[in-house]
């Protein structure tokens, strides 16, 4: 099949002497963000590493009407006007008049203008966002502008945290039941797990109870990351006369009951009404 003149002319008129205008041609696309929101926050004064991430909803929108492909999205992201991160995206097409949803998650990095920002989104307050960067553009027979630097997206994140209690688990196999001297001790592991985006300090007095009698008391702290576990203990002396049944038998049934106090440096604390944490038996060690 033969080529027709005038189709060729046009095409190498597209692809050469349009070039310079192809910005005119090919309409931008528009990157939108639907949702922004703190996904952990561990700050300063845990004994974990203090570490920040945001989670954003973002809708990508084609104007034009051919698929696009968004290459080398990048930029700089701006906490309430403080450099805060670099901003990246993947690759990703977009279909003609179509929207792409993504999600980006941003690694704050923690530094005192950061922190400030970080600790009023941990409290409620509003804090603006936008990322300056650029991109290349694959609009096919098109070419490839690029576009920016220039605001890409910008957003408000305002969403307070709301706590969530911890949840607690015996582990019998890093705990230790032994009779000396000096009395009964008692020395429990209980591993702990944040289901908030918070990370906190514990710390509360805990009852250790046999047959539903509070028996001893401990103090216990400990920190435990956003999103994550810890693993803590829980220190008893107990008049071995109190449980002597246990003692013949060579294991301690108990419960553990309190409400845990989590205390976040720089944002607050919360009270939970817990009562019964978790229970189990721990074996007598010689």
């Amino acid at each position: 099949m033969r080529r027709s003149p005038l189709l060729a002319t046009f095409a190498l008129f597209v692809l050469t002497g349009c070039a310079p205008r192809l910005q005119q041609v090919v309409a931008v696309p528009e990157i939108q963000v639907a949702r922004a929101r703190l996904l952990r926050f561990d700050p300063p004064g845990l004994s974990v590493t203090p570490q920040a991430e945001l989670s954003l909803q973002l809708k990508v929108r084609n104007p034009n009407p051919f698929g696009v492909r968004l290459q080398q999205v990048a930029g700089n992201f701006l906490l309430n006007g403080h450099q805060a991160a670099q901003f990246r995206l993947p690759n990703l097409a977009v279909a003609a008049r179509g929207v792409s949803r993504e999600r980006a998650v941003v690694d704050v990095a923690i530094d005192p203008a950061t922190l400030r920002q970080l600790f009023a989104v941990a409290t409620g307050r509003a804090v603006p966002f936008r990322v300056r960067g650029s991109f290349q553009l694959d609009a096919g027979l098109f070419g490839r502008p690029r576009f920016g630097p220039y605001t890409l997206l910008q957003g408000v994140i305002h969403e307070h945290p709301a706590l969530l209690p911890p949840s607690f688990r015996f582990r019998a196999d890093l705990s230790r039941l032994t009779v000396g001297a000096g009395g009964l001790r008692v020395v429990l592991a209980l591993e702990v797990h944040n289901p908030d985006v918070l990370g906190y300090r514990l710390h509360f007095p805990l009852a250790l109870r046999v047959g539903g009698a509070a028996l001893a008391r401990a103090d216990f702290s400990g920190s435990v990351p956003a999103l994550g576990s810890g693993l803590l203990y829980a220190d008893f002396s107990l008049n071995p006369l109190a449980v002597p049944e246990a003692i013949a038998r060579g294991e301690l049934s108990f419960s553990l009951s309190g409400a845990p106090l989590a205390i976040t440096p720089g944002v607050g604390q919360t009270q939970f009404g817990l009562q019964i944490l978790t229970g189990g038996s721990a074996p007598l060690q010689k």
